[in-house]
């Protein structure tokens, strides 16, 4: 039997986005078909992802034309308020596993409760969503949000090297609204608060990832970016900047700045010593590959109902105005085992394409 990927969203990033759970073979291409809701500003470049990718889709204008065959699986890895036509079928079961995991405000929607089960990565997530009064002790113990540990996080091409001479800048997008922006790019000085710490640490690449949706509420956050960039290597620091697909003002760069700039799509791993990144499922990919992570924080966002979560990012984040703490390491093994966990420790010994075929057999046996 098939499982479905439900998506109703213009934002070309999503595509990228779910792409990569197909190319860490956690969905399966021969078993999975995305349905995805035809808009004509995103039609054409949703497709081409998708069949560059190998990927199975379905589209359609109206619910109507939707066809999923029962006793199946639905996956959803973004909210939208289209999401509750679909749950509104109960012949299918509906899981909603995000995109990452994240301390995002966004992760703790309202509206994830229409969902018959919710994936979160382990105790964190279990956390947020008891704090935030989104599920209650019952539900966690009957089994309706499930710790899956890594396996709907995402993965980060990198790997870590004590040698290495490279430091990860993964800044996120502006968000959808006003009050779910948590991207650094919002700070004039990031770039020179960035340039001062690899002259202190004598690091000389900066490795730059940014979020696949930048720029597409706020258009300026794009040019905030390439003008930090154009700063860093005026400044003589080697750039690698890391995209789902490379652009003309990549190559322009190339051009002018033929020794300093490089830019590469995902596939290809780079090592890197640590990384800088704002609040975001970027966080947990990069714990997930043993990175030690700072975290950039506007102090109006710091204060968490997590306890753990303000002793961590109070040793971790660096704020708008205060200097760059010491890292503790040793908070990084306690927050690994905090983001990281199994609601059913067998999970953790399969590949990423059983845990799949297991979550589908258990919640229609449970």
């Amino acid at each position: 039997m098939p499982n479905y990927i439900y998506l109703d969203s213009k934002i070309i990033g999503t595509a990228y986005q779910i792409v990569q759970y197909f190319n860490t073979d956690v969905f399966d291409r021969y078993n999975t078909i995305i349905y995805f809701k035809k808009y004509k500003e995103s039609f054409t470049e949703f497709s081409k992802i998708f069949i560059s990718n190998h990927i199975k889709f379905c589209t359609f204008e109206k619910y109507s034309e939707i066809r999923m065959l029962p006793n199946t699986v639905v996956f959803y890895l973004f909210n939208a308020q289209s999401n509750c036509r679909i749950v509104a079928n109960r012949s299918l079961k509906h899981i909603f596993v995000t995109h990452g995991e994240s301390n995002k405000i966004s992760s703790i929607k309202p509206i994830i409760r229409i969902y018959d089960y919710v994936v979160t990565a382990g105790r964190m997530g279990i956390n947020r969503y008891l704090e935030h009064k989104i599920f209650n002790q019952m539900d966690v113990e009957n089994g309706r949000v499930i710790m899956m540990g890594n396996t709907f996080t995402g993965k980060a091409p990198y790997q870590y090297s004590s040698g290495a001479k490279n430091l990860l800048f993964a800044p996120t997008w502006e968000g959808g609204i006003p009050e779910e922006n948590y991207s650094s790019l919002e700070w004039p000085d990031i770039f020179y608060k960035l340039l001062t710490y690899m002259r202190t640490k004598g690091l000389i690449t900066l490795v730059i990832q940014p979020h696949p949706n930048l720029g597409h509420r706020v258009v300026e956050y794009k040019d905030r970016l390439y003008k930090g960039i154009n700063f860093l290597l005026q400044q003589g620091v080697n750039i690698i900047l890391v995209k789902d697909e490379i652009d003309l003002k990549d190559y322009y760069l190339r051009l002018k700045f033929k020794s300093l700039f490089k830019a590469q799509t995902k596939n290809q791993p780079i090592a890197v010593k640590e990384a800088f990144t704002d609040i975001s499922a970027m966080e947990a990919q990069l714990y997930a590959s043993f990175i030690p992570v700072r975290t950039f924080i506007k102090e109006k966002q710091y204060n968490f109902n997590d306890k753990f979560l303000n002793y961590y990012y109070r040793h971790t984040a660096i704020f708008n105005e205060q200097d760059i703490p010491d890292y503790q390491s040793i908070l990084v093994n306690e927050f690994y085992n905090y983001i990281f966990g199994y609601s059913f420790p067998n999970i953790a010994s399969m590949p990423l394409h059983e845990r799949l075929e297991w979550l589908c057999h258990h919640v229609y046996t449970h």
